[in-house]
């Protein structure tokens, strides 16, 4: 499950995107499991993280050490061996920008996550969640939309499949800043030099005017 919470950052020119997220992993661990009459029924607990064996997802495109972007907390776990992984982290990934249309530009930045170690014979990335808190605020950018989707990739060259579970974000930029600072002056400057070449030598020199 992928909690969009807050878009922090675009940078066009380094092509990368930073974003606030939850994220939850639930999986079963058959060897995790007890039997509830013996613990005064008992069938939910909590304990730390490092307690118990973590899938190692991470994103693909990420910059920076994926682990260190993330608040490690503690791990639910059921006496079934259901297992409820909940995390947060400010994640910086890679994208691929295009602002020809600037500052009408509208772009959409996936991160992959996957296991960095486990094939599909291993982990097999089954379901794909997506939700979007409406509590964030960007001056600079509009959320169109979150989606996600599962994927399977070749990768060592096709010898090993792996699932993917990406995530795409798309957004779009807030122009109206730039027509009032950056268009609108050009179209007067363009307009004030066109109507210069038309004017006669009665009105001095044109580049006085």
């Amino acid at each position: 499950l992928f909690t969009f919470v807050d878009l922090l950052n675009v940078d066009t020119v380094a092509g990368t995107m930073t974003t606030s997220v939850f994220i939850d992993y639930i999986w079963i661990d058959p060897f995790m499991t007890w039997n509830e009459s013996l613990t005064d029924n008992d069938g939910f607990i909590v304990i730390p993280n490092d307690l118990l064996w973590i899938p190692d997802i991470i994103i693909y495109n990420s910059v920076g050490g994926f682990y260190s972007q993330v608040d490690h907390e503690a791990v639910f776990l059921g006496s079934n061996g259901f297992v409820w992984w909940s995390c947060r982290g400010m994640f910086t990934f890679s994208c691929d920008f295009d602002v020809s249309e600037f500052p009408f530009d509208t772009h959409t930045c996936t991160p992959e996550f996957s296991s960095w170690i486990y094939s599909l014979n291993n982990i097999n990335i089954t379901e794909v969640y997506v939700d979007v808190l409406d509590t964030f605020t960007n001056l600079a950018w509009k959320i169109d939309s979150v989606t996600g989707y599962r994927t399977v990739r070749g990768l060592w060259g096709g010898s090993y499949l792996y699932t993917f579970a990406n995530y795409d974000i798309t957004v779009t930029r807030y122009y109206n800043h730039y027509i009032s600072s950056a268009v609108f002056p050009a179209v007067i400057i363009t307009l004030i030099v066109l109507t210069s070449l038309w004017m006669g030598a009665e009105y001095g020199s044109r580049i006085s005017l």
